[in-house]
């Protein structure tokens, strides 16, 4: 049994050129920040008078479930688990990691086992939260 006809027929899926330089920016300036304009005019009407704004993961209030792989080329462990670190509620037991070792960043939508190493996991998190309101 094979998904590769459905991946084929969806790919290449689109990016906004936007989006990719905000990923690069990220990466270059090692943080979250807003998308910097390349100028003070462009940022400041995007942005308002404070320019580009950095954001805290330590501000982040919202419950969090948290899944990743230790293969994924797009989010290296050291920066999964750095980010994890700045992260204030993830919400006890919701924290997966993705015991398959070449699981990667596109596995989480097209594996054909990602049902039982993503989905069924998320599921029985969201279940569990419905049941006991993680936000308090």
């Amino acid at each position: 049994k094979t998904l590769l006809p459905t991946i084929l027929h969806h790919t290449p899926a689109g990016m906004s050129t936007y989006t990719l330089l905000q990923y690069a920016q990220e990466i270059v300036t090692d943080g979250f920040h807003g998308y910097d304009w390349g100028n003070d005019r462009d940022n400041f009407h995007h942005h308002g008078p404070s320019g580009v704004p950095t954001y805290s993961l330590e501000d982040v209030t919202t419950p969090l479930a948290v899944y990743w792989a230790q293969n994924d080329w797009l989010a290296s462990k050291q920066d999964v688990l750095r980010t994890i670190s700045q992260l204030p509620n993830i919400v006890e037991g919701m924290l997966h990691m993705v015991e398959y070792p070449t699981f990667n960043h596109l596995d989480f939508l097209w594996a054909i086992d990602a049902d039982r190493y993503v989905y069924e996991p998320l599921l029985k998190n969201m279940k569990i939260c419905e049941e006991t309101d993680c936000r308090v």
